[in-house]
């Protein structure tokens, strides 16, 4: 490394690597303000409607057709707050669509369950009434067990009732 001299002329350049830094960080600012002056000038562009042969309405911030009229455009600058509220609304209302599909799909669920059950207890009522139904109809004598522990046999017109309700039975569980 050259040793830095010790007295300046006005031909002399010395630079450390300090002051390199300095101008880059000052030149990188003022590189970002030009922008940010030009940027802001291009967002105040104008902008121009016309409506073609066709009739189709067309924007632009050049016209291709004249003559063109110049639209007014206000702007304003940007509520970041009101922006972080809306994100956080949408936000809520897109988790509590989800939670509503999930609870929808378990619902329905449930209610399939729920259906499968309901007719496999209708099937086996089905096949109960059936087997009561053909057996009340085979036999020539019913009867009903007494509180002793003996038989208590049917009149011809009470076979006929219970068989008509054994009937009756069958059509209710199995149609």
């Amino acid at each position: 490394m050259k040793p830095a001299p010790k007295h300046f002329d006005e031909n002399s350049v010395f630079c450390d690597k300090e002051s390199v830094q300095q101008a880059s960080i000052m030149s990188s600012k003022f590189l970002v303000l030009l922008i940010a002056a030009f940027g802001f000038g291009a967002a105040a562009a104008d902008v121009y409607t016309w409506v073609d042969d066709e009739g189709q309405v067309h924007f632009s911030d050049k016209p291709d057709e004249l003559p063109a009229e110049v639209v007014s455009l206000r702007s304003r600058p940007t509520d970041h707050s009101r922006v972080s509220r809306q994100a956080q609304e949408d936000q809520y209302l897109s988790e509590a669509a989800d939670l509503r599909k999930q609870q929808q799909a378990e619902d329905a669920d449930n209610e399939d369950r729920l259906r499968q059950e309901t007719l496999a207890e209708r099937a086996a009522a089905c096949d109960k009434a059936r087997q009561r139904n053909e057996s009340y109809s085979s036999s020539h004598r019913l009867y009903r067990p007494t509180a002793e522990g003996g038989r208590d046999y049917l009149t011809n017109e009470e076979i006929d009732a219970a068989r008509a309700e054994a009937l009756a039975a069958v059509d209710e569980w199995c149609s």
